[in-house]
């Protein structure tokens, strides 16, 4: 190597690259110069982090941390505990806990038939009644719990033994018995009807489990209950009927196993790219004549430093306070994909430098100056540009997303460490190993091999910088993205919780019963009234009349028939329908009569609400008394929807409730549904990304530019970077997947890996520019010794 023509080469760079390299070289001579001390380094930093370890936790809830801090769903879930509140001291209750129960016959027959219905009843009996729950000395069973909620399912019962008794028919969705007006949709679904209209079965029967969880103590109890129950229902083989069970903590316990399942395709996928650097690395040391026993250890480092800055950066997570989500679990595979590269790069440089006879003559601190001058620019700028691209994603307004982003933002910056503070050393250390006789001229099969790469590449680099060329790019990129921005445009924002649950889960058939049986026939909305109207004013409850119209009126409704409210109830009270004698004979329930000036006159709303089965309005229902006089406060409202077929579908139509809420401001209507917290982050999926990618492109460009001084280079790597995520989004649509959170975060890692590329390609195709040498004097020749960093060729 003449030190002259060195010389020259570091003159030819502009002042901010001589600056950096000759720092980099610094580094690379400390580094090498004191080895095992930046190895401890690198330990001692690790073994700090594994302390977080210890305070290990997982968030395993998909319905909290992955919506915005503002989004609706949080006003309308304070919303039901602020209604549901402790009326002596206003004490809110605890998070909302909603469990179901699934019948189906075992022959596809109606769970109608008393035989079926009678298994049913006697599984709720035992898990509402009898079965026992031990937590600390305490013993709990469910009707303890239940509070309020424990007449939940009455409407059932009763309906059914007077079904029984009386053999009374039902009608659907509503059936009118004894002056009630009971809703049978909530209940049953894949129904059958005679010519009559009234229901002769029904394929499904769901029965609800509900309240609040006023403690953590409370919850873990809860926890235990359901677990138990769906042991319960496991172990006990009932003869007309099959259960399934359908709560949080089962699905969260499923979904752990799910996760569980995927751990040896995480092994085998890290056995696979272990193997492929080894090749690699073993291939290139061939290739220089520098294949020794140091290589494979040198690619088992190569794997596992990006592996140890993702673990380290979890543990800091963790030691700081914060939880590990299911999305921080893949972060390894990102800077692995990452790590690995520059990994590649170091080695590549200095297996060639070791081919000079200078180097002979240089030591091992003065080699890796060498080497980290070279790539060391190249593989900082994509950790900063991915550090800064992550960072910057942690002003999304997801809370999970912001820890996402912040674990691989850390993770990148760990990674640079440990190729500087363990990969390098550890090349110095293992350099004793080497092959010490030069190999400047190759044996005739590797410079065959290499005739053949060198002249692929060429031949390459020729045709890129050919007209034809640029006609053959244009036509490939306009068909490229016509295809993405196609899929972009016809991509559905949904979520599936099905494809995160083991094959075998009986969870899967839950949620296809809530997805395919129950959206479609009956999806049920629960409407808050913050400030009700005077109803004893007839304008103001002519008024009042049109919110709940609007409703019963909107896309998807069932209609009126599945109204639920204090008023209509309290019309019945007084105007009471067919006794039980009359339904038996056939009396037909006669319509409510409405006039335009109709008010309500509270006198009898005392014995109403102390009238079974009125009583349930007690907890629907907050009001107060004025000598004499009843004002409304607070009230609910219930009505029902259909052709719900997806979670997406969910989120749409919640959208819709909130824009109908939305026009009569003055009442302040908040719709509230369990799953609300899950549509909000299905609604907020679509912004998010393109906000998150649009930020990470725009910084990832910006931090260019001190490494790649070029504003053409710098839009062209930057508008790959954009064309890559476009493909990744548009193409998914064709490969029949949704934008989901788990895809919105693969897409987000798009972004990471695909600068790299760009990154590197970019920095070392500007950097040829600017050395006065032949074999840079052309575009083409330049592109070839930019792709000699890149690829594996013999020099």
């Amino acid at each position: 190597m003449d030190k002259r023509k060195n010389s020259t080469r570091f003159e030819k760079l502009s002042v901010c690259d001589r600056t950096v390299q000759r720092a980099f070289r610094c580094v690379g001579e400390y580094i090498g110069g004191w080895p095992k001390i930046s190895v401890l380094i690198a330990v001692v930093v690790l073994a700090v982090s594994l302390v977080g370890f210890r305070s290990f936790r997982m968030h395993e809830n998909l319905k909290s941390g992955y919506t915005d801090d503002t989004a609706p769903s949080i006003q309308e879930h304070k919303a039901v505990q602020w209604f549901f509140r402790n009326r002596t001291d206003n004490v809110l209750p605890g998070e909302p806990y909603y469990m179901a129960i699934f019948a189906r016959a075992k022959d596809g027959g109606s769970v109608m038939e008393p035989s079926h219905f009678n298994e049913v009843k006697d599984y709720y009996d035992y898990v509402f009644n009898q079965m026992n729950i031990t937590h600390g000395n305490e013993t709990y069973k469910y009707n303890q719990l239940c509070g309020i909620f424990c007449n939940f399912n009455s409407a059932l019962w009763k309906l059914m033994a007077a079904r029984k008794s009386y053999n009374i028919e039902l009608q659907y969705p509503v059936t009118h018995v004894m002056g009630l007006a009971v809703n049978v949709g909530r209940y049953f679904f894949d129904i059958s009807k005679d010519e009559n209209g009234d229901m002769t079965g029904a394929g499904t029967i769901a029965v609800y489990f509900h309240l609040f969880q006023n403690s953590s103590a409370y919850q873990e109890v809860l926890k235990k209950w359901e677990l138990a129950a769906y042991r319960y229902m496991k172990s006990t083989n009932y003869t007309y009927i099959d259960l399934t069970l359908h709560g949080v903590n089962v699905l969260n316990t499923e979904v752990m196993r799910g996760g569980k399942t995927v751990g040896p395709l995480y092994v085998i996928g890290l056995a696979l790219t272990l193997v492929f650097v080894m090749i690699c690395m073993i291939l290139t040391a061939w290739m220089h004549k520098q294949l020794d026993c140091s290589k494979p250890l040198v690619a088992l480092l190569a794997v596992v430093c990006p592996i140890l800055a993702a673990v380290t950066s979890i543990g800091f997570i963790l030691l700081i306070g914060f939880h590990v989500n299911m999305l921080m679990i893949i972060s390894p595979f990102l800077v692995l994909a990452i790590g690995v590269d520059d990994a590649f790069l170091l080695v590549n440089s200095w297996i060639r430098l070791s081919c000079f006879a200078e180097m002979q003559t240089r030591s091992k601190a003065e080699r890796l100056g060498l080497v980290l001058g070279e790539v060391g620019p190249s593989i900082t700028v994509t950790s900063l540009t991915n550090f800064f691209g992550f960072a910057l994603g942690c002003v999304a307004p997801v809370p999970e997303i912001r820890l996402f982003c912040a674990t691989v933002a850390l993770a990148m910056l760990l990674d640079l460490f440990y190729q500087l503070m363990l990969f390098t050393p550890s090349l110095v250390l293992l350099s004793r190993c080497e092959n010490k006789v030069i190999h400047r001229n190759a044996t005739p099969e590797t410079r065959r091999i290499a005739d053949i790469l060198n002249y692929i590449l060429g031949r390459y680099c020729h045709f890129i910088v050919s007209w034809y060329s640029k006609i053959v790019a244009l036509i490939l990129i306009a068909l490229y993205l016509a295809g993405a921005i196609v899929g972009i445009r016809e991509m559905e924002v949904g979520m599936d919780g099905r494809s995160l649950l083991p094959p075998d889960s009986q969870s899967k058939t839950g949620l296809d019963i809530v997805i395919q049986t129950m959206g479609p026939t009956y999806q049920g909305l629960l409407l808050i009234v913050k400030n009700p109207p005077d109803f004893t004013d007839a304008a103001q409850y002519r008024e009042f009349k049109k919110v709940v119209e609007a409703f019963e009126t909107a896309p998807r409704s069932i209609g009126n028939e599945t109204t639920q409210t204090w008023m209509k109830d309290y019309k019945r009270f007084l105007n009471p329908g067919p006794d039980l004698f009359d339904v038996m004979m056939g009396v037909t329930v006669p319509p409510m009569v409405e006039s335009e000036n109709e008010t309500i006159d509270f006198s009898d709303f005392k014995t109403f609400l102390g009238t079974d089965p009125y009583t349930a309005w007690k907890n629907g229902i907050r009001y107060h008394e004025i000598n004499g006089t009843v004002y409304i406060d607070e009230m609910l409202v219930m009505t029902g929807y259909c052709n719900v077929t997806s979670l997406g579908d969910k989120a749409r139509l919640l959208e819709q409730w909130r824009e109908t809420a939305n026009r009569f401001p003055q009442y302040g209507l908040r719709p509230w549904d369990p799953d609300s917290q899950i549509s909000d982050v299905i609604l907020n999926v679509q912004p998010v990304t393109e906000r998150t990618i649009l930020i990470t492109l725009v910084t990832m460009a910006v931090i260019f530019i001190p490494f790649i001084p070029n504003m053409v280079t710098v839009i062209c790597a930057t508008a790959s970077v954009a064309s890559v995520c476009a493909g990744v989004v548009g193409y998914l649509h064709w490969w029949g997947a949704v934008l989901d959170p788990v895809t919105m975060v693969s897409v987000i890692m798009t972004v990471g890996l695909s600068v790299d590329y760009a990154a590197h390609f970019g920095y070392h195709y500007h950097r040829t520019s600017m050395l006065d040498e032949t074999p840079c004097s052309s575009k083409t020749q330049r592109l070839f010794a930019s792709f000699q960093v890149r690829c594996i060729a013999f020099e």
